[in-house]
């Protein structure tokens, strides 16, 4: 009878895993899902009291601050910088503040904003300790405008003195600039300036005792530089690059006597020194 259309296919029957069997698995799968769970949870747990300990803890609070100023040569504002770094650390609240918590970027930062300050570096050492070590500024020239100003060799305003100030009379003046209103922190940008600061460091490492002798330095708008000594004495070196020129009046003072027996000796001309002699010479 397999020509009759409407007989019934054979279907095998189907097999079926005992009951106990696919308990046991659901079991099995409850099993593992619990102990994900809680190995989940586990990790949360230790997560949040490892974060806790970490940021919260007293064992990494910063109790100590080690204050290093390199500064060489000593330039006797050394407790000064220290002040104005302490000031900052405590305007910032490092003092027991969680050591983790400390940007060392934003605290380097904002030391290196304080003018006498040209370098600063913040180092961590665990569980408590700080350590800032400052790089100093030091102090070459004073720049005469509406008052009184202190530069370091990169032409940057340190201070503004006071007539009374023992610096005032320690170091040269620069005068003849025109820079406008100067600011403690502003960093000067005059190519005169920057003549003048290479021509008093040219003299400070080749004729240190004429250096002492310097009053000031004076630069036109032509960038012509001339030094004034103490006593009047002008020497006048002009555009030219002052260590190029240095030799040329050593060779002269060695021959011809001292700077203080001239009215001024000009350097101004190649292969030629000129000078006045003065009519009476200074005891």
């Amino acid at each position: 009878m397999g020509w009759w259309p409407f007989r019934r296919r054979y279907k095998p029957p189907v097999y079926r895993e005992p009951l106990l069997v696919r308990l046991f698995r659901m079991i099995l799968h409850v099993v593992a899902l619990v102990v994900l769970l809680g190995i989940t949870g586990g990790a949360i747990w230790f997560g949040i009291n490892f974060y806790h300990f970490m940021l919260h803890s007293d064992y990494f609070q910063v109790r100590d601050i080690t204050v290093d100023i390199a500064s060489e040569p000593q330039t006797g504002d050394e407790a000064k910088v220290e002040k104005l770094v302490q000031y900052e650390l405590q305007r910032s609240k490092i003092q027991d503040m969680n050591l983790l918590k400390v940007n060392e970027a934003d605290l380097r930062k904002k030391l290196e904003a304080i003018p006498k300050i040209r370098r600063a570096e913040v180092r961590k050492v665990y569980p408590s300790l700080l350590v800032v070590s400052v790089e100093q500024r030091e102090m070459r020239a004073l720049v005469l405008q509406d008052g009184i100003y202190s530069v370091d060799t990169e032409g940057v305003v340190l201070e503004s003195l006071s007539t009374r100030d023992p610096k005032a009379s320690r170091y040269p003046y620069i005068s003849g600039l025109d820079v406008g209103r100067l600011e403690p922190g502003m960093k000067i940008q005059s190519e005169s300036l920057t003549k003048s600061i290479a021509l008093l460091t040219c003299l400070k490492e080749q004729a240190p005792a004429l250096f002492d002798k310097i009053s000031d330095v004076r630069c036109d708008k032509e960038l012509n530089q001339t030094l004034f000594l103490k006593g009047g004495v002008e020497i006048r070196f002009g555009r030219e690059e002052p260590r190029k020129r240095m030799p040329a009046l050593e060779t002269f003072l060695s021959k011809m006597g001292p700077a203080e027996d001239y009215e001024y000796i000009d350097l101004r001309f190649e292969k030629q020194v000129t000078a006045m002699p003065k009519r009476v010479k200074t005891p």
